[in-house]
C-alpha cells in the first residue's frame, strides 16, 4: 500500500511539470486532458515498476495511481484556494 501512495506522489510531481509546461505554452493542453495524461503516466509507471504483472493488474493499479495523483493535485489546489 505504501508504494501506491509514493507512486501517486511521484505522478503528482510529473503532472505538475506537465501543467507548468502547458501554462508556458510549450505544449498545448487543456485542463480537461490532464487527468487522462495522469492515468496514462500511472499505467506506464506501473508497467515500468512491475513489468511481469498481468495486463489487467497493470491497468487497474495505473489508473488508481493516476487518479490518486489527480486527487492530490486538486486537493492541494482547493486548499490554497486557486
Amino acid at each position: 500500500m505504501i508504494e501506491i501512495i509514493l507512486s501517486a506522489s511521484i505522478i503528482t510531481v510529473i503532472v505538475q511539470l506537465i501543467k507548468a509546461l502547458a501554462k508556458k505554452k510549450k505544449i498545448k493542453l487543456s485542463d480537461e486532458e490532464i487527468p487522462f495524461i495522469a492515468i496514462a503516466i500511472g499505467i506506464l509507471y506501473v508497467y515500468a515498476i512491475i513489468p511481469d504483472s498481468s495486463f489487467s493488474n497493470i491497468i487497474l493499479k495505473g489508473a488508481i495511481i493516476g487518479l490518486g495523483a489527480i486527487g492530490i493535485y486538486s486537493g492541494q489546489k482547493n486548499v490554497r484556494g486557486k
